[in-house]
């Protein structure tokens, strides 16, 4: 009978190739080797033979093999095993994984680079900036100011060169996208390019200056904004009335009232929002009448005002589907339960298959939103991907319905569950799982019933389990497990563009799995998060008997686990 042996009693010289040493132990360096060769079976195979043999899990080794997975998947030649590979790193968590992210980002991969950038933003490790910085060289424009707003995050100390550098590489036109990195970078350096932008020959990057200088607080730059405020170009005009309310300059009120008496109505509205903010209630009253002619940026900005309601609530009555939608989004912002109803029109997906996307006024200081009937139509006139923004929006009305009456909410969630609103069902059921009432739990015992929606089923029965850890509802997982371990999990949602985030809540290039496989990956990091020794099991049998193209997330789950 052979007892217990420690790691380090194990022989390691001149055993690479060999699968035992000469008294019969299994080698460690040798279940690397067979990592490395592709045998995948043999490697795991000899892995439960050296647990048996050693009485308990190898956390070390097991690591190992889970680093060797997930760089092997990172330097394959599959981009969409590279994405699966990085996925799996930003599970891990572990700053090791820098280096399967650098492989990411010299991947000749677009989308691979773009979300490497993206896990890279979520590390606190000096090696990033390094990395962000080489980026910077990457032949996909996308690519490198993804990287450049990383930079400008950190502040990091070259950034302000390299983007300059990178601004001047574009079509002047374009040069409107760099007053954001400018404003968020804040160096002396910084604002001086900023305040350049202010008068540069096109508009739109004026307009850009001004609206970023005011968006983080940059009240040095209010003497150039007060010069431009007298302009004549109305989008000029509506940026200044924005960035006087945002800085709270008090002294340019004579400057508002006159643009308030505008004839263009965005200038007017600007300058009324203005106003209100620097304590002139009689603005608000200009608003309301300018909202109930149906204006889309009048009723967005009503949301913003504490007591509008009165005014809001009747729009939801209205013939008009954008009047409707932008008063909806405005009281659901003000948390008002009377927006339950009408919010179900948009977050329930029928036969009209309606898409959304943002619409800003001239001087981008106003934004409201556009339905649009038949998304898939119009889908292929779109620059943006039109699925993927309106998902996006639905998810965010979905969170911010949390903030209603908990039984509002739950009324909202029964409905959602009724009409089989699949794309929403993980996301409600997570924010279900965050309510933690004795209500919101019936609800989820209730759907574990459900007939004909077997991933309604399962997601709340992985609900129930994190929430009462009975068994029953375990045993459901593992079964879900064993049933659907041969799915795929890199089938990814499509990404948005950095430059369209329109919640702070939102990332872009975040990979969101859809849904079997999203399920699936909870179903293991749910396992993974009790750390317990037959959940190891389990993910190692994920690794040998699933998918081969899960292997690289499997094995993040496998760190997290053992961690």
């Amino acid at each position: 009978m052979l007892g217990a042996l420690h790691a380090e009693d194990l022989p390691v010289e001149k055993e690479e190739t060999l699968p035992v040493n000469h008294s019969g132990k299994i080698s460690k360096l040798h279940i690397l080797y067979l990592l490395q060769s592709q045998e995948f079976d043999r490697a795991f195979d000899s892995y439960q033979e050296y647990k048996l043999i050693l009485g308990k899990h190898d956390f070390d080794l097991l690591q190992q093999m889970a680093l060797t997975l997930l760089e092997m998947g990172a330097r394959s030649p599959d981009p969409s095993r590279q994405l699966t590979s990085i996925f799996g790193s930003s599970i891990a968590g572990i700053s090791a994984s820098i280096d399967i992210l650098e492989a990411g980002i010299t991947s000749p991969n677009p989308e691979t680079q773009m979300a490497a950038i993206q896990f890279l933003g979520h590390l606190q490790d000096d090696r990033c900036e390094v990395l962000f910085t080489k980026a910077m060289s990457s032949d996909y424009f996308f690519t490198r100011m993804e990287a450049a707003y990383q930079l400008s995050m950190r502040k990091a100390r070259t950034a302000t060169g390299q983007i300059e550098s990178l601004m001047y590489k574009v079509p002047p036109q374009m040069r409107f996208f760099f007053a954001q990195f400018f404003a968020l970078i804040g160096t002396s350096d910084a604002m001086v390019l900023l305040r350049q932008m202010m008068d540069d020959p096109f508009h739109m990057t004026r307009v850009e200056a001004v609206l970023n200088a005011a968006r983080f607080g940059r009240d040095d730059l209010l003497p150039a904004i007060r010069c431009m405020a007298t302009h004549l170009n109305s989008a000029e005009q509506e940026a200044c009335a924005f960035a006087i309310g945002a800085l709270k300059d008090s002294k340019s009120i004579p400057v508002l009232k006159n643009l308030a008496k505008s004839n263009s109505t965005n200038v007017k509205l600007s300058a009324l929002c203005a106003l209100y903010r620097l304590g002139d209630l009689t603005a608000k009253e200009q608003i309301e009448e300018t909202a109930k002619t149906g204006d889309p940026f009048a009723i967005s900005l009503l949301g913003e005002i504490p007591g509008s309601e009165k005014t809001l609530t009747p729009l939801l009555g209205e013939g008009d589907i954008q009047v409707r939608f932008n008063a909806t989004m405005a009281l659901l912002r003000r948390k008002d339960v009377t927006v339950c109803r009408p919010l179900l029109e948009f977050l329930i997906r029928d036969s009209r298959d309606l898409g959304f996307q943002p619409q800003s006024s001239l001087g981008n200081s106003l934004m409201a939103w556009k339905v649009i009937p038949s998304a898939k139509q119009h889908q292929k006139d779109n620059y943006n991907d039109l699925f993927a923004l309106s998902l996006n929006l639905r998810e965010t009305l979905l969170q911010e319905a949390l903030e209603l009456p908990p039984e509002a909410f739950l009324r909202i969630a029964r409905a959602l569950f009724d009409s089989r609103q699949t794309d929403l069902i993980p996301l409600l059921i997570r924010l279900m799982e965050n309510l933690q009432t004795e209500e919101a739990i019936a609800l989820l015992t209730e759907q574990t019933q459900a007939t004909g929606a077997p991933l309604t089923r399962a997601y709340c029965q992985l609900a129930l389990l994190r929430l009462t850890k009975q068994e029953p509802y375990k045993a459901a997982v593992l079964q879900w497990i064993s049933l659907k371990k041969q799915t795929e999990m890199i089938r990814f949602r499509p990404q948005l563009a950095w430059n369209v985030r329109f919640s702070d809540k939102n990332t872009a290039f975040e990979l969101t799995p859809e849904e079997n496989s999203r399920l699936l990956i909870e179903c293991y990091q749910t396992l993974a998060m009790t750390h317990e020794e037959n959940c190891i099991d389990i993910l190692l049998d994920g690794l040998k008997t699933g998918s081969s193209n899960n292997r690289p997330i499997l094995a993040g789950l496998l760190i997290q686990a053992i961690q």
